[in-house]
Protein backbone atom coordinates (compact mmCIF):
# COMPACT_ATOMS: atom_id res chain seq x y z
CA UNK A 1 0.00 0.00 0.00
CA UNK A 2 1.47 3.46 -1.03
CA UNK A 3 0.85 6.01 2.13
CA UNK A 4 1.69 9.53 2.47
CA UNK A 5 2.06 11.28 6.02
CA UNK A 6 2.03 14.98 5.92
CA UNK A 7 3.80 15.80 8.61
CA UNK A 8 5.80 13.30 9.18
CA UNK A 9 8.62 14.46 11.16
CA UNK A 10 6.15 15.46 13.81
CA UNK A 11 5.91 13.52 17.73
CA UNK A 12 2.57 11.44 15.80
CA UNK A 13 3.89 11.68 11.90
CA UNK A 14 7.43 10.14 12.82
CA UNK A 15 5.68 6.96 14.64
CA UNK A 16 3.13 7.03 12.00
CA UNK A 17 5.54 6.79 9.41
CA UNK A 18 7.70 4.18 11.22
CA UNK A 19 4.94 2.07 11.86
CA UNK A 20 3.97 1.89 7.89
CA UNK A 21 7.67 0.82 7.22
CA UNK A 22 8.17 -1.52 9.63
CA UNK A 23 4.65 -3.16 7.64
CA UNK A 24 6.06 -3.20 4.23
CA UNK A 25 4.12 -0.14 2.85
CA UNK A 26 5.82 2.38 0.16
CA UNK A 27 5.96 5.60 2.69
CA UNK A 28 6.05 8.99 1.39
CA UNK A 29 6.90 11.55 3.81
CA UNK A 30 5.76 15.00 3.14
CA UNK A 31 7.77 17.59 5.32
CA UNK A 32 9.00 21.07 6.13
CA UNK A 33 12.43 19.78 6.55
CA UNK A 34 13.76 17.12 5.08
CA UNK A 35 17.25 16.85 6.84
CA UNK A 36 14.97 16.84 10.05
CA UNK A 37 13.41 14.18 8.72
CA UNK A 38 17.22 12.17 7.89
CA UNK A 39 18.53 13.08 11.66
CA UNK A 40 15.47 11.38 12.89
CA UNK A 41 15.37 8.64 10.44
CA UNK A 42 18.48 7.78 9.38
CA UNK A 43 19.43 5.45 7.02
CA UNK A 44 15.87 3.91 7.42
CA UNK A 45 14.55 7.35 5.85
CA UNK A 46 16.88 7.60 2.98
CA UNK A 47 16.43 4.07 1.66
CA UNK A 48 12.66 3.03 2.77
CA UNK A 49 10.93 6.29 2.40
CA UNK A 50 9.88 8.71 -0.23
CA UNK A 51 10.74 12.17 1.17
CA UNK A 52 8.98 15.24 -0.43
CA UNK A 53 9.70 18.53 1.28
CA UNK A 54 7.38 21.29 0.15
CA UNK A 55 4.59 23.83 1.94
CA UNK A 56 2.10 21.83 3.06
CA UNK A 57 -0.07 25.10 2.53
CA UNK A 58 0.59 25.23 -1.06
CA UNK A 59 -2.43 23.61 -2.82
CA UNK A 60 -0.35 22.38 -5.99
CA UNK A 61 2.39 20.59 -4.20
CA UNK A 62 0.28 18.81 -2.23
CA UNK A 63 -2.20 17.97 -4.76
CA UNK A 64 0.80 16.35 -6.53
CA UNK A 65 1.77 14.78 -3.74
CA UNK A 66 -1.54 12.56 -3.30
CA UNK A 67 -1.16 11.35 -6.76
CA UNK A 68 -0.56 7.33 -6.82
CA UNK A 69 -1.18 7.49 -3.28
CA UNK A 70 -3.57 4.46 -1.40
CA UNK A 71 -3.60 6.60 1.94
CA UNK A 72 -3.17 9.97 3.16
CA UNK A 73 -2.26 10.70 7.02
CA UNK A 74 -2.61 14.36 8.33
CA UNK A 75 -0.17 14.29 11.46
CA UNK A 76 0.75 18.08 10.53
CA UNK A 77 -0.27 21.14 12.64
CA UNK A 78 -1.49 21.61 16.02
CA UNK A 79 -4.49 23.14 17.57
CA UNK A 80 -2.63 26.46 18.97
CA UNK A 81 -1.71 27.49 15.66
CA UNK A 82 -5.16 28.74 14.84
CA UNK A 83 -6.20 29.60 11.84
CA UNK A 84 -3.13 28.22 10.19
CA UNK A 85 -3.93 24.50 11.58
CA UNK A 86 -7.45 25.32 9.90
CA UNK A 87 -5.66 25.78 7.01
CA UNK A 88 -3.51 22.74 6.73
CA UNK A 89 -6.42 20.77 7.16
CA UNK A 90 -8.67 22.21 4.47
CA UNK A 91 -5.84 22.78 1.95
CA UNK A 92 -5.24 18.59 2.34
CA UNK A 93 -8.93 17.73 2.24
CA UNK A 94 -9.63 19.96 -0.75
CA UNK A 95 -7.11 18.28 -2.41
CA UNK A 96 -7.94 14.65 -1.78
CA UNK A 97 -11.17 15.50 -2.63
CA UNK A 98 -9.73 16.88 -6.07
CA UNK A 99 -6.80 14.67 -7.03
CA UNK A 100 -8.24 12.22 -9.72
CA UNK A 101 -5.64 9.86 -9.18
CA UNK A 102 -6.33 9.46 -5.19
CA UNK A 103 -9.25 7.59 -3.79
CA UNK A 104 -7.63 6.76 -0.43
CA UNK A 105 -8.76 6.84 2.66
CA UNK A 106 -7.64 9.89 4.71
CA UNK A 107 -6.75 9.76 8.53
CA UNK A 108 -6.71 13.06 10.63
CA UNK A 109 -5.36 13.23 14.08
CA UNK A 110 -7.62 15.29 16.09
CA UNK A 111 -7.70 16.01 20.28
CA UNK A 112 -8.63 14.05 22.78
CA UNK A 113 -11.42 16.68 23.28
CA UNK A 114 -13.50 15.34 20.34
CA UNK A 115 -14.04 12.30 21.77
CA UNK A 116 -17.88 11.80 23.27
CA UNK A 117 -18.98 12.40 26.65
CA UNK A 118 -19.95 8.65 27.68
CA UNK A 119 -23.93 9.39 28.07
CA UNK A 120 -24.12 12.98 26.96
CA UNK A 121 -24.53 14.53 23.63
CA UNK A 122 -21.14 16.32 24.60
CA UNK A 123 -17.57 16.31 23.26
CA UNK A 124 -14.87 17.49 25.35
CA UNK A 125 -14.25 20.36 23.69
CA UNK A 126 -17.55 21.47 24.80
CA UNK A 127 -16.75 21.34 28.15
CA UNK A 128 -16.90 24.54 30.51
CA UNK A 129 -13.02 25.48 30.90
CA UNK A 130 -11.21 23.54 27.85
CA UNK A 131 -8.87 25.90 26.15
CA UNK A 132 -11.13 27.62 23.40
CA UNK A 133 -7.88 26.75 20.48
CA UNK A 134 -8.83 23.17 20.94
CA UNK A 135 -11.94 24.44 19.39
CA UNK A 136 -10.14 24.32 15.46
CA UNK A 137 -10.39 20.44 15.62
CA UNK A 138 -13.95 20.95 15.82
CA UNK A 139 -13.32 22.54 12.73
CA UNK A 140 -11.59 20.66 11.12
CA UNK A 141 -13.67 17.70 12.15
CA UNK A 142 -16.33 19.70 10.52
CA UNK A 143 -14.37 19.88 7.56
CA UNK A 144 -14.19 16.28 7.02
CA UNK A 145 -17.89 15.26 7.93
CA UNK A 146 -18.58 18.17 4.71
CA UNK A 147 -16.36 15.96 2.19
CA UNK A 148 -17.11 12.67 0.78
CA UNK A 149 -13.93 11.82 1.20
CA UNK A 150 -13.40 7.52 3.34
CA UNK A 151 -12.01 9.47 6.54
CA UNK A 152 -11.69 8.62 9.87
CA UNK A 153 -10.61 10.97 13.09
CA UNK A 154 -7.54 9.17 15.27
CA UNK A 155 -7.29 11.08 18.65
CA UNK A 156 -4.08 9.49 20.38
CA UNK A 157 -3.34 10.42 24.02
CA UNK A 158 0.27 12.13 24.83
CA UNK A 159 2.86 10.46 23.52
CA UNK A 160 6.32 10.50 24.81
CA UNK A 161 9.07 8.57 24.30
CA UNK A 162 10.03 5.88 26.35
CA UNK A 163 12.71 5.77 28.54
CA UNK A 164 15.34 2.98 28.66
CA UNK A 165 15.41 0.90 31.74
CA UNK A 166 19.19 -0.31 33.31
CA UNK A 167 19.61 -4.17 33.06
CA UNK A 168 17.86 -5.71 35.60
CA UNK A 169 20.96 -8.13 35.32
CA UNK A 170 22.81 -8.86 38.47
Amino acid sequence: MKIIVFGATGNTGRRVLVQGINRGHEMTAFVRNAEKLYDQLGELASSRVRVIEDDILDPVSVSEALAHQDAAINAAGHAGQGEEFVRIVDNIVSQCESQRSFSGRVWMMGGAGLLNIPHTELIGNNLPGFPPEYKNHNRNFERLQRSELDWSVMCPGTMIDSIEHPSWSS
